[in-house]
This record gives structure tokens, C-alpha cells and sequence, in this order.
């Protein structure tokens, strides 16, 4: 009977609780990048894309993910729609970017196919009062150039080499 009466107690107290759903994100977004040729060809084709993605902390490179020693870090995801063939087949993802970023470090160095390229990843607590400290992409430039998000199907930013 004791049992009854404190389980009685206990559906009377969650159900006085407040009910507010969140409004903020408790992790940053990921970065999902489609990283393309200058002619907008996609340079990720397939999930063993060799690619290596780093930032420099204390003049030394943090790779982000996996350790990459001897072939090539990948974090290349597969694309998929239900609306039919995905614009980006294949995209690097990586919520380690933007957890990195959001404590500091902006500047990431993608290598792939015997080049580098720069990127500038820049996310933010925009409200670090908010006890779920809502993360925001302020900025994103790769090369040196701003770059916009493609939400057709995946909400991808498309960096397109210049060389």
C-alpha cells in the first residue's frame, strides 16, 4: 500500500512539473562540408575519401577524429534523400570542428588530393547564460571566401576550390 501511496505522490509531482520545451541547441551543429573541384565537381566520392582535417594548437597539429597516422583520416559521410539523388553524394562530417571552434579555434586546414585548403569554422555560444547554451555558426569562409549554406536536401556548406 505504501508503494501505491508513494507512486500516487511521485505522478502528481511530474505531472505539476513545468512542461517547456527547449529553445536552444545543447550541442553545437555539426559541420557537414561537400568539398568541391572549381568547376563544382564533388571531391568526395565515396566514405574512404582520404582526407585529413587539422587545427594548430601550440604550434602543433591536433587532427581532428581519429589519429591519422600513416593513410588518411575520414569522416566522409554518405548522402541521402528521400526526394531522390542528394546534390552532395558524399560530405565530411564532424561535430569535433564545431565543439573545437566554439572553444577557440577557428582555423582548420582540410588536405585532400595532395592540396590544402583553409577554413574558417566559426561557432559561438551566443547565449552562454542560457543553462543550454545555445551554439550558433556565425561564419564560415573557406580560401577566403564566405561561404553560405545549401539546404536542399542535407544542410551542407559547399567549399569550392579556387585552384
Amino acid at each position: 500500500m505504501k508503494v501505491l501511496y508513494y507512486l500516487l505522490i511521485f505522478c502528481v509531482f511530474l505531472s505539476s512539473c513545468k512542461k517547456t520545451m527547449p529553445n536552444g541547441n545543447i550541442m553545437p551543429p555539426a559541420a557537414n562540408l561537400a568539398l568541391l573541384d572549381k568547376q563544382g565537381n564533388s571531391l568526395l566520392t565515396s566514405t574512404s575519401t582520404p582526407i585529413k582535417v587539422w587545427f594548430m594548437l601550440n604550434g602543433q597539429q591536433k587532427y581532428l577524429g581519429q589519429e591519422c597516422a600513416g593513410g588518411g583520416c575520414t569522416m566522409v559521410r554518405k548522402a541521402y534523400s528521400s526526394t531522390g539523388t542528394p546534390k552532395y553524394g558524399f560530405y565530411y562530417g564532424s561535430l569535433d570542428m564545431s565543439n573545437v571552434s566554439s572553444d577557440g579555434y577557428k582555423t582548420f586546414y582540410l588536405e585532400l588530393g595532395g592540396k590544402t585548403d583553409t577554413l574558417f569554422w566559426d561557432v559561438q555560444k551566443t547565449n552562454p547564460k542560457d543553462p543550454l547554451d545555445k551554439y550558433d555558426i556565425v561564419s564560415v569562409i573557406f580560401n577566403g571566401k564566405p561561404v553560405l549554406i545549401d539546404q536542399d536536401q542535407l544542410p551542407v556548406y559547399p567549399l569550392q576550390r579556387r585552384h
